[in-house]
């Protein structure tokens, strides 16, 4: 057998379980005898057999199991789906399923309500309501979205909202309304969540075996340093501990008690899974990143704050704080600015009266409390803050609300009895009073007078009613608890023993007085034939549904003032903190503009303070008038032990929950009523398809056709099985209503298959007529075809015979000029056809855009061969262009000395083509950061374009011409100076760039230079003195190539002209006192010089005092001399050798 079908048959009813008593009965209204004992007894055969649901009809029982069984999943929950109570075992899955079925089936909003003491399992329930109705919903990616903000939401409210007591790890310290909203389909499309009266005083303070909001533990469990939020911790200057922090930490043993996991959603092996799955939850919930972190923020705000201590020396005594450094982080933290108003907040009170301002300073006991004050109202607003946020994510639009249905789980703290119960514990007892009055009214006491209201012969069962209960709390009389513990809040001096004494004075036993039932529900020390030992001193107890509970009376008044010192709101104020201010605007907004009080309080009168106790209770009539819109489902909480073990099943324990719940006069009032009842017209409506009298519509009366009905079925009314009332029909048996709605069904297929036969003869019928009219059709469109066919037949072969005599007649009349015009225009055609067909290839084979790309398509058109190098040519100049753009200003800048250079040298120049790696350097001696610069040139503006060492020869005495002196040759964007190499250098010759007049050197490999200048007419002057003109400049470098690009550059961009540049194997050089011819040869070893019949040998090295050039030989075809030139290897390489014979100089190079 598979698994599925195990899973459906244990969770199956066969018809022998259903009487089956070793297990217990399923549902209690098959008990015999009702009562207490049988049934505790039946819920304890199951209990011990794991089924912990039972049903009273239609409502779930359920016993808290205190440990987890396999009774929940994918498998199990599709059991349930679409399937009848009577069909499966009792289960949570079942009453949501009803719930979810009803909606979708009658269109109506469904409520389920969650009940029972602390620790009774309620938040487990509703979670596993939740659970199942997201499951059996729709499956699209923006309702799985929904689903996911809906189900989360869960998590992060537990985290904020539970805390661990003594009677449950879990427990709700806050009431929750879930509202999801959905669409027609079925599929939820939002929500709206309600929170009731958070218990804001388990911030500071929790009772010995207690923890506080499991929010506040979080931080601690990633603080572990291979967590990966560890430095996020840390950054908020929490410590390892919590022990640490005094608000973690029990009031009598003072240690930290550790919460439950309940983010369970990561394994203990990962490191701060809790951390983890809560930050994730709130990411799932529509949180950024910085809200979250804000979030901690203000809980490590909170544990910080709880650690600030006080102390004074007596009670009358100004309290002064120990230690200032954990203050100063709560201000970092909420982003406080004065350190002062946060101290003054917990220190001093402020009470401004009409006449003066008074400042009171608290002493340490006082100050203790205003700092729990502040504690308690920074966790309330950030508490509603998330509460807003998730209503925000997961809020329904306006414009489909109105289109859609809910259902609503109600998940509520339970009922509380504890050694000392105070105002909280008065509130929630409260609540459950009305819940309880809300299920007496609806399921016992509503169900009754419904039946007598019917006209249905029925025996009143009694039960127990609790509205006394109600009416002692907030009954409609003036004297009840809630309006005098407002009159106590509204006027000045009233305080906790006021507020007792006139309960007191109100509710006295007496023969005369007015106060009815109440008296006997209330109790207290100062009523007659009470002992003083039974009640502590200032107490007083009420005798509720569940119990009798005694409680304090001091602190009362204060909590339901719920307001703070104008100090203690100037505190939160004055916080910069995103989340706090967006809380602040939100209470303004609430409440409007007021003006600070005069009593202290932020109200402008005592009679505008709103109490707790009055919210609460307008809070609880709009949610009680909310679900008595809906239709209930209601699921009983049960705690079998007060100690949480599993397996405990405790008989009196059990029984005075059955009791106070009511089970027993539920499962009687069931057992003698009916199990169901509908308005006659909603009943012919759904079932009128059984008879042929109302099928198709019924136009009698409504309850005739009910009648109709019943008998086409053969089931006759009685006063047990069939009751008739005035307006409604009701069925006492459940399998009565099973067997309508099986024949429902059947009759349904029924009606659907005749309704396809008609469907099937009418488009039968059609088609027929459809095909009978398209044969007519097609027949007279054949014959006018072949009519058609036949004619056309005909006339075509009389306008062939016509076309091709036309055609002879007028080729033989045109053919002449048929030859001098068409053949131009078919070799236009085809010229054009050849161009485009030559573009569209060339542009299919083009090469890539880098410059050096040389690869280009063959012309294969002789014709074209012309444009062909100019397409070539216009190609490489855009590809260049494109390469330029793309370079930085730098780059463009090399580039341009480098395409300089090239347009002068290249194929002209021996040793260019070793220069064509090396970047220009330009200012090689770093003389425009030289701070002696400006002052040998007079010109601080002028910009350094190059310096270098060079050998710069005699231009005044050709006999000395070969006696070369370094000098410093330096270039600018206007000047060319040579100065000498001392340390501090001096301008030896100077000229403007503008008077260059032309550059000679030579095509080979050395590094000679000429330079010919325009004299100035003072120069001039000075020199005819002494009888000689002005010679060329003639130098040795190793840098020509650069030198000459820096001059043609430099002397283009000042004259904007091109300074003329010679390349010559031999030339003339002017000096003062003659001219010389210079010549240029290339030799491989010797040289021979001549000069005046006297052979010698100069070397280059001894001119030029630097390294030796190397390089390369040109290209001969390119090379301007036409030469046959080899390639030398570069370490046969020799330096250059100058000689001087006569008027001749010779330079030997390489």
């Amino acid at each position: 057998m598979s698994q599925k079908s195990e899973t459906k048959s244990q969770y199956s009813l066969s018809e022998a379980s259903l009487l089956d008593n070793k297990s217990g009965l399923h549902d209690a209204v098959l008990l015999d005898p009702i009562d207490e004992e049988s049934f505790v007894d039946n819920l304890r055969k199951r209990y011990k057999d794991d089924k912990i649901y039972t049903y009273i009809g239609n409502v779930v029982v359920s016993v808290n199991p205190y440990r987890k069984l396999p009774i929940y999943g994918e498998d199990v929950l599709r059991t349930y789906a679409e399937r009848e109570d009577f069909e499966v075992e009792p289960h949570i899955y079942a009453i949501a399923d009803n719930a979810f079925r009803s909606m979708r089936q009658w269109g109506r909003d469904q409520c389920i309500i969650i009940s029972g003491e602390s620790g009774a399992g309620k938040t487990e329930a509703s979670k596993q309501v939740m659970h199942y109705v997201s499951e059996v919903s729709g499956k699209a990616e923006i309702v799985r979205k929904v689903k996911n903000q809906l189900l989360e939401s869960n998590p992060v409210l537990e985290a904020f909202g539970n805390a661990k007591t003594n009677r449950n790890d879990n427990s709700s310290r806050f009431g929750k309304y879930m509202d999801m909203k959905f669409n027609i389909q079925g599929d939820p499309v939002g929500g709206v969540i309600t929170t009731y009266l958070l218990e804001k005083s388990r911030v500071v303070e929790v009772a010995d075996g207690e923890a506080t909001f499991h929010a506040l533990h979080s931080p601690f469990s990633a603080c572990v340093k291979h967590s990966p939020f560890y430095p996020f911790i840390k950054n908020l200057g929490l410590e390892d501990d919590p022990s640490a922090y005094h608000i973690l930490c029990s009031l009598e043993n003072r240690s930290a008690v550790a919460p439950i996991n309940i983010l369970n959603k990561l394994s203990r092996s990962d490191q701060g899974g809790n951390f983890n799955a809560l930050t994730n939850s709130m990411k799932s919930c529509g949180f950024t990143d910085r809200e979250i972190e804000g979030v901690f923020e203000l809980i490590a705000a909170i544990l910080k704050l709880g650690n600030v201590k006080f102390y004074s020396e007596d009670s009358d005594s100004p309290a002064v704080i120990k230690d200032f450094r954990e203050m100063k982080q709560v201000c970092g933290l909420l982003q406080m600015d004065d350190l002062e108003v946060l101290r003054n907040a917990i220190t001093k009170r402020t009470i401004v009266t009409s006449a003066e301002r008074v400042v009171k300073k608290f002493n340490a006991d006082q100050s203790n409390d205003a700092r729990n004050a502040l504690s308690k109202e920074i966790y309330s607003m950030m508490f509603h803050w998330i509460v807003r946020k998730i209503n925000n994510t997961i809020n329904v639009s306006s414009e489909i609300v109105s289109d859609c249905y809910s259902i609503g789980v109600l998940d509520i703290y339970g009922f509380e009895i504890f050694k000392e119960n105070n105002f909280e514990q008065f509130i929630i007892n409260y609540c459950n009073e009305k819940l309880q009055q809300l299920f007496v009214q609806l399921t016992l006491k509503e169900e009754q007078a419904e039946y007598l209201a019917e006209g249905i012969k029925w025996k009143q069962i009694e039960y127990s009613d609790n509205t006394p209960v109600c009416n002692l709390i907030e009954g409609p009389q003036r004297f009840n608890i809630l309006n005098m513990l407002e009159e106590q809040c509204r006027f000045g001096g009233g305080n906790d023993s006021l507020f007792l004494n006139s309960m007191n004075d109100a509710f006295r036993l007496n023969k005369g007085g007015d106060s009815g039932d109440m008296n006997v529900n209330y109790n207290s020390r100062d009523k007659s034939g009470v002992s003083v030992k039974e009640f502590p001193d200032g107490a007083f107890s009420i005798n509720h549904y569940a119990g009798k509970v005694i409680y304090q009376v001091n602190g009362f008044v204060e909590k339901n003032k719920d307001t703070l010192y104008i100090d203690l709101e100037d505190a939160i104020d004055s916080s910069r903190h995103f989340i706090l201010r967006q809380c602040v605007q939100f209470k303004q907004k609430l409440e409007g503009s007021e003006a600070r009080p005069a009593q202290g309080y932020r109200h402008l009168s005592s009679k505008l303070v709103t109490c707790s106790g009055t919210k609460f209770k307008a809070s609880m009539h709009e949610l009680l008038s909310s679900l008595k819109l809906k239709n209930p489902h209601y699921v009983r909480c049960i705690n079998p032990n007060a100690t949480k073990s599993p397996r405990n099943f405790v008989d009196e324990t059990v029984t005075a929950q059955v009791r106070y719940l009511g089970l027993v006069e539920n499962v009687q009032v069931r057992r003698a009523g009916f199990a169901y009842r509908q308005k006659y017209e909603a009943f012919v409506q759904r079932y009128r398809m059984l008879s042929s009298h109302t099928w198709p519509k019924w136009k009698g009366a409504p309850k005739d056709g009910a009648v109709r009905i019943l008998k086409a079925v053969h089931l006759q009314t009685g006063e047990r099985e069939i009751a008739l009332g005035t307006t409604k029909i009701f069925l006492n048996d459940p399998q009565t209503l099973f067997k309508m709605e099986k024949l429902r069904r059947e009759r349904m297929d029924e009606l659907v298959v005749v309704i396809q036969s008609r469907w099937r003869c009418f488009f039968a019928r059609k088609q027929y007529r459809l095909k009978r009219a398209a044969v007519t059709i097609i027949a007279a469109h054949f014959k006018a075809y072949s009519a058609r066919k036949q004619y056309l037949a005909v006339r075509n072969a009389t306008m062939t015979i016509q076309k091709y005599e036309r055609g002879r007649a007028v080729r033989k009349v045109w053919r002449k000029k048929f030859r001098r015009y068409a053949i131009p225009v078919i070799c236009r055609f085809m010229w054009n056809y050849t161009v485009y067909k030559y573009l569209t290839g060339v542009a299919s084979e083009c090469p890539s855009m880098s410059p050096l790309d040389n690869k280009w398509p063959e012309c294969e058109i002789e014709s074209l061969e012309s444009a062909h190098g100019q397409i070539r040519v216009l190609d490489h100049q855009y590809r260049c262009k494109i390469y330029r753009d793309n370079k930085s200003e730098d780059e463009r800048r090399v580039l341009g000395e480098k395409a300089t250079a090239s347009l002068i040298f290249k194929g002209r120049k021996t040793m260019y083509a070793a220069s064509v790696g090396e970047p220009f350097l330009g200012d090689h001696l770093a003389m425009a950061v030289n701070p002696g610069w400006p002052e040998l040139t007079n010109s601080p503006n002028a910009v350094v374009k190059f310096s270098e060492y060079v050998s710069k020869f005699s231009r005044n005495d050709a006999k000395k011409v070969l006696q070369g002196q370094n000098r410093i040759m330096v270039i600018t964007s206007n000047h060319v100076y040579f100065l000498d190499t001392k340390p501090r250098p001096s301008v030896k010759e100077s000229f403007p760039l503008f008077n260059l007049r032309s550059i000679s050197c030579s095509p080979y490999n050395d590094g000679v230079l000429v330079m010919r200048t325009v004299t100035r007419a003072k120069e001039r002057k000075s020199y005819l003195k002494r009888n000689r003109e002005l010679g060329d400049i003639l130098i040795s470098t190793e840098h020509l190539i650069e030198i000459i690009t820096k001059l043609h550059m430099e002397f283009t961009m000042l004259t904007r002209m091109k300074i003329p540049i010679e390349i010559l194997p031999s030339f003339a050089v002017n000096l003062s006192d003659k001219q010389l011819q210079m010549r240029f040869e290339r030799r491989q070893h010797s040289l021979l010089v001549e000069d005046d019949g006297i052979q010698t040998t100069v070397p280059s090295a001894e001119l030029n005092g630097h390294q030796d050039y190397q390089g390369h030989v040109i290209d001969p075809r390119q090379s301007p001399l036409n030469e046959s030139l080899e390639r030398i290897p570069e370490e046969q390489l020799e330096s250059p050798e100058i000689t001087k014979v006569k008027n001749t100089i010779t330079v030997i190079t390489s």
